[in-house]
């Protein structure tokens, strides 16, 4: 397991390092995808167990999709999408499968005080995130910080403004996707909004039997802006994975 999480390009595939560099970026992650779907049939991101070594060093950076080179640029994204759908610092976040902070160490920057639930299944993660809070000088920002059980929102007070899942339920079987979205309308607020990206898998039946409804589908970035160039955040696909992303909403 050590190996597999310090090589993020060829080992997590099954490939060697240097084939991986060589294929296309969508084969390598359908690659990537398959592979962890045999060898941590649980979600590759539920096994990952960081050392105390691992979160002081942020050897952590290295296991997230694009690896280190990409982890500022594809974190600040995750805050410019959402000031563009409307965050402003009085809002309150949820963020679901908020791992180590790459995303969210932008937004408890951004928000008032207290204003910041991060969430994840990986205990380890949220010690990482602690750590980072305070490596970045942001522990007066007060975030919220929790490990939750599988799906179990209902472990998390309060509802919010914005619910983000990044790069979640692409994750998930097709249990915890239904799990997720019958529960997280109780953590919306008046007229909140829930993104949820890498959602290629989504499909209008998921939502059947839930209290939600798509807003829209954010396909591509021209959709999230006209001028919006994805390289200038770290991302060298023509076609990167994080879209769609699809704004959902609970009915009245």
């Amino acid at each position: 397991m050590q190996g597999e999480r310090r090589q993020a390009g060829g080992a997590l595939t099954g490939l060697p390092q240097r084939a991986a560099r060589w294929l296309p970026a969508p084969l390598l992650r359908r690659l990537r995808h398959a592979y962890r779907r045999v060898a941590f049939p649980d979600g590759y991101f539920r096994s990952v167990r960081l050392s105390d070594d691992e979160i002081r060093t942020s050897a952590y950076e290295a296991y997230l999709y694009g690896g280190r080179d990409a982890w500022r640029g594809h974190g600040a994204f995750q805050l410019f999408f959402l000031k563009t759908m409307g965050l402003r610092p009085s809002h309150t976040l949820l963020d679901v499968g908020c791992g180590p902070l790459r995303g969210g160490i932008h937004a408890i920057a951004y928000l008032e005080p207290g204003h910041y639930c991060g969430v994840d299944f990986n205990e380890s993660f949220i010690r990482a995130a602690t750590e980072r809070v305070r490596a970045e000088g942001l522990a007066d920002k007060a975030p919220v910080l929790r490990a939750i059980h599988d799906m179990a929102l209902d472990e998390v007070a309060g509802r919010f403004d914005f619910v983000l899942a990044f790069s979640v339920l692409n994750h998930c079987n097709r249990e915890q996707r239904r799990r997720f979205l019958a529960c997280v309308p109780d953590r919306l607020g008046a007229d909140a909004r829930l993104y949820v990206s890498h959602a290629a898998w989504f499909a209008d039946d998921v939502l059947r039997g839930t209290r939600l409804y798509v807003r829209r589908i954010v396909r591509a970035a021209a959709d999230v802006s006209p001028d919006l160039r994805m390289a200038d955040w770290a991302w060298r696909e023509k076609r990167p994975p994080v879209f769609p992303i699809v704004e959902l909403q609970q009915r009245a």
